[in-house]
């Protein structure tokens, strides 16, 4: 083995170069590596292999950058964990701004009534960001489990699958942000009629 091969017998060199052989064969030495890291931030296999495809997209663009200060898996590694928490953050604000977007919007079987008396629109505009505020008062678990269950409609039990609880847990944090809800959004009732 000479200097400009890695371990796994990959000629570093070819592969800087952008030699496909080369990466072919990084991908065949380092693809467990990179799998396995991509599994623990994406969720189900078509994400996972989407994840995997851009990280390797990734590699393959940023090869230059290695400088050969550590082994080649090492920099592999932190460039995947690296890419991997951007597309994560990513894919939450994603989540986060249809989430913003669906809780200001009217739903749409309502939206002809709401959009000709403007008078119910602003009510209705008003409920919304009562229901917001109230919700940021909540305890953290509570809010997270009255979002994914009424507003995400997941059912409890599905809800306790997302969140990694029990059903009997998302039952509790509903019962509690319920009887909290009531007491926040006291008169909202009025408002919407």
């Amino acid at each position: 083995m000479n200097d400009t091969e890695g371990a796994a017998g990959i000629d570093i060199e070819a592969f800087l170069r952008g030699d496909p052989e080369a990466f072919r064969a990084l991908l065949e030495s380092q693809g467990h590596l990179i799998r396995s890291i991509t599994a623990s931030y994406a969720g189900d296999g078509d994400e996972r292999d989407d994840l995997y495809q851009e990280v390797c997209v990734r590699i393959w663009k940023q090869r230059r950058r290695y400088e050969h200060r550590g082994s080649l898996s090492g920099w592999i590694a932190r460039l995947t964990h690296y890419h991997a928490r951007n597309w994560r953050a990513s894919k939450l604000a994603r989540a986060s701004a249809m989430d913003r977007y669906s809780v200001h919007v009217a739903p749409v079987q309502d939206s002809r009534e709401l959009l000709t008396d403007p008078g119910r629109l602003l009510s209705y505009r008003r409920f919304l960001d009562r229901l917001e505020h109230a919700l940021a008062k909540l305890p953290a678990r509570q809010a997270e489990a009255f979002i994914v269950v009424h507003l995400k409609g997941n059912s409890p039990n599905a809800a306790a699958r997302k969140l990694g609880v029990s059903p009997a847990t998302i039952r509790s944090h509903l019962r509690h942000a319920r009887i909290k809800l009531r007491t926040l959004l006291k008169g909202s009732k009025d408002e919407l009629s």
